[in-house]
């Protein structure tokens, strides 16, 4: 089995509308080439040298991969990746291993998105933040009676 590090500088947009749905998608797109993704993260958001797809800043995506067949498989994936919209650049290369601690920062950035909310993307609502909890006996409950006070009124009697 053979180790490759792919690098990709992800438009910037697509990062703002949600890290975690983003990270999803390429890890999904790897793992539809065959590969086993071994390690996959945020490395940094850097201004580019030059534009890119009209883009100034990208985010670098650092991630190793374990592929079963030779190299030549690995040009679909190459072919995928220039047609993605939210790639602007990609680079794979062949390594002997992964470096020390790469998994362990994958895993600890996999458990600080677990908790991030998801952003709207599309639509009027762009930009806006959704937050997903799970439902509890609190919501089904139903709404407290709300007591009013009549006014007392003088001269009346009671």
């Amino acid at each position: 089995m053979s180790i490759y590090e792919a690098t990709l500088i992800l438009d910037n947009r697509e990062v703002k509308k949600g890290w975690r749905t983003l990270k999803g998608r390429v890890k999904e797109l790897l793992e539809r080439h065959g590969c086993k993704v071994v390690a996959a993260r945020r490395w940094e958001d850097r201004k580019l040298a030059y534009e890119i797809k009209k883009q100034k800043r990208g985010t670098y995506f650092l991630s190793y991969l374990e592929h079963p067949a030779p190299g030549d498989s690995l040009f679909e994936l190459d072919r995928d990746l220039l047609l993605q919209d939210f790639v602007l650049r990609h680079m794979i290369l062949k390594v002997e291993a992964v470096p020390e601690g790469e998994v362990d920062l994958s895993a600890k950035e996999d458990a600080e998105i677990a908790n991030e909310p998801d952003v709207i993307g599309e639509g009027e609502d762009e930009g806006q933040v959704v937050v997903v909890r799970e439902r509890t006996a609190a919501d089904d409950a139903p709404a407290p009676a709300e007591v009013v006070a009549e006014p007392e009124t003088a001269g009346e009697p009671a």
